[in-house]
């Protein structure tokens, strides 16, 4: 930074703080644009939109970037400077500012790192909200009541698949110091192999399903005795889970190990990727007494059982046998056969209680509502989960306890409700503030069609149906051939078809009667000529809407303006009639949000753009605007043919 900088322009000194706040009240006011404001006070027209819209603050006095600290804490931080000099207090650094020494014993003391920090998913992040969360913990508890199973750990199961590396690259070896230490493998580290494995509660292990990389699977991948009688296998094109492999093991495998009756019916719960959700999964689930219930998205490093210990101990003694399988056969590449020996023997001689103290700490089993730490949830989300609740629980008492003096009389719910917002606002803490601090820029994000709020349960007629009308639209056939079939037929052929078919549809269209039961069939060209000739009548109907002769308060109406330009004599504008007096009208005009002259979105300027009109320079009316995003105006037709502002 330089310390003894001398400013070359004098751009900053041709208006002051007094001034920039005029400007932005007269604009606020809507006494002025910002243009004429700019221009009055002599303050450049970004400076003054920067400060309109909050994304600056203050002229400084150094009219220079802001300070690391704001100007509170600043003012605050010097006051103590000085009342520390005033009574003569000198710093106990050396040299007068803490070193590296005082660090290494303040972080010693207080058990403070430097770290790198853990990359951590944005989803993953966001899905760590008390809102959510304690929502999940409702539906189990919800669902394991209507089953009947909170007491019958044999009966609550969890599944998940998780990908082994060829390649040892945990397990840690001595050497010397100074040396670098190396470990030959045979593939780079990145060739792995998909397992899904299941458990229950009480730590009843089902057969894992291996899956490998290839269309077929052949003999030699399989060995011979497996430790773990009734292991599946499976191949894909790409080593990892699919639709078609998910479900033959959940019929072929889970349902036989687990064995749900109508007495003893199972809860199964897993994430929702898309392979784990299929219309006949659901189905075979629902006639075989197993109700399936759906994670939270991104939230299996909070609340799923296998990933919270199972897989931890199945890797680690991977890693380990695998390092002794590669002393043992140097620089050979791990075949199939030898790695579902090695998974197997690890599964089948994993401990019990590693399962069940995942499940607990998942919170499933015992069922703990309480599970999750509220230390890994966003600050600011807590906060308000926790004055939701206060509130809540405050409304509650007021209601069951009714009061016996006259002030608690006098005390309405809202009263009593606000003292306890308010009280809970002025206790932050300094972590709150500091995220409070932190500016966020936002981020347009394209419309999504949302499928699920968050954890569910799938197995109910509802879904069923749902998953039904998706597979029908996905299969629905799409009509490609009718090209081909006019490129073949004879052009005589075809314009006969196509009058005949016309003829026939204003035959029926001009003299339909109510009483009267027509049965006509049309093929597929014939409806995609209907469906042509419907959208050519919705396209009139708006051409006719365009060019109504009255106009009404509230219309919206496209206004041509005389200039005298070389490009164009004439520029036009989109507006919403306000008054009408006589032949003038008060228009409120918008402008384009882009500058792409095709674009049909127009949004409302900053400062209002309000004119006297007089009804000869009135083009059209144009129809209502549908209001989208951040008051964004969207019209259903085009400007093309205009000179649009």
């Amino acid at each position: 930074m330089v310390r003894h900088y001398v400013r070359k322009t004098k751009k900053g000194d041709s208006y002051s703080k007094n001034d920039l706040c005029l400007a932005k009240e007269a604009v606020q006011c809507k006494q002025m644009t910002v243009s004429s404001a700019a221009k009055l006070f002599n303050i450049p027209r970004p400076t003054l939109y920067d400060h309109i819209n909050g994304r600056r603050g203050i002229k400084s006095n150094t009219m220079g970037r802001n300070t690391a600290l704001g100007p509170q804490h600043e003012q605050k931080l010097a006051n103590l400077i000085k009342i520390m000099d005033k009574y003569g207090h000198v710093s106990p650094f050396k040299n007068g500012y803490p070193n590296k020494d005082w660090w290494l014993g303040f972080s010693y003391r207080h058990k403070l790192s430097l770290k790198k920090p853990q990359v951590v998913e944005c989803s993953r992040k966001k899905a760590c909200n008390p809102f959510t969360i304690y929502g999940y913990f409702e539906l189990l508890r919800k669902t394991m009541d209507e089953l009947n199973i909170m007491d019958k750990p044999d009966r609550i199961w969890n599944l998940d698949e998780t990908s082994f590396c060829l390649d040892p690259s945990k397990t840690k070896i001595v050497g010397a110091i100074g040396t670098p230490a190396t470990r030959t493998t045979h593939g780079s580290g990145r060739d792995n192999t998909s397992v899904l494995m299941a458990c229950s509660a009480i730590g009843q292990k089902a057969p894992p399903l291996i899956i490998f990389k290839g269309k077929n699977i052949w003999d030699k991948w399989v060995p011979d005795q497996s430790d773990f009688p009734g292991t599946t296998y499976a191949a894909t094109t790409n080593g990892w889970m699919e639709r078609y492999a998910f479900l033959n093991y959940f019929e072929k495998s889970f349902l036989i190990t687990a064995q749900p009756t109508p007495d003893n019916p199972v809860l199964l719960i897993y994430d929702g990727h898309s392979s784990h959700v299929d219309l006949k999964l659901i189905e075979i689930a629902i006639n075989n007494n197993v109700t399936i219930l759906l994670l939270l998205p991104h939230s299996s490093h909070l609340i799923q059982p296998m990933n919270l210990a199972v897989f931890k101990s199945v890797k680690t003694t991977w890693d380990q046998r695998l390092c002794t399988w590669n002393r043992h056969h140097y620089i050979q590449k791990l075949p199939k056969q030898e790695l579902s020996r090695i998974i197997c023997n690890i599964w089948a001689t994993l401990d019990k209680q590693i399962i069940k103290n995942g499940f607990k700490k998942a919170g499933i089993y015992p069922y703990n509502y309480n599970a999750i730490d509220p230390a890994q949830f966003d600050p600011l989300s807590l906060s308000r989960w926790n004055l939701r609740n206060t509130v809540e629980n405050n409304n509650q008492i007021d209601i069951n306890q009714p009061s016996t003096s006259k002030e608690s009389a006098n005390n309405t719910p809202e009263q009593s409700t606000n003292n306890t917002t308010a009280q809970f606002i002025d206790i932050n803490t300094f972590e709150e503030m500091l995220l409070n601090s932190m500016k966020q820029i936002p981020i347009e994000n394209t419309k999504r069609r949302q499928v699920s709020s968050g954890a569910s349960v799938i197995t109910y007629e509802e879904a069923i149906t749902i998953l039904r009308e998706k597979d029908l639209e996905n299969n629905k056939p799409k009509n490609n051939k009718r090209k081909k079939q006019a490129d073949e037929v004879p052009v005589n052929e075809t314009r006969t078809a196509d009058i005949n078919t016309e003829y026939m549809i204003e035959q029926n269209l001009d003299s339909f009667d109510e009483e009267l039961d027509l049965n006509f069939s049309l093929d597929s060209d014939d409806n995609d000529l209907l469906n042509e000739l419907l959208r050519e009548e919705e396209n009139l109907a708006d051409e006719r809407y365009l060019f109504r002769t009255t106009n009404n308060i509230g219309d919206w109406i496209l206004i041509k303006y005389d200039v005298k330009e070389k490009s164009s004599n004439e520029k036009h504008y989109v507006g919403i009639i306000k008054e009408i007096n006589d032949n003038m009208l008060k228009v409120r005009f918008v402008k384009l949000k882009s500058e792409d002259k095709n674009s049909t979105t127009f949004v409302y300027p900053i400062a209002d753009d309000i004119d006297d009109v007089s009804d000869s320079n009135v083009v059209c009316c144009l129809p209502q605007p549908t209001v989208g995003r951040r008051s964004q105006l969207i019209f259903g037709i085009t400007f093309s043919q205009y000179n649009l502002k």
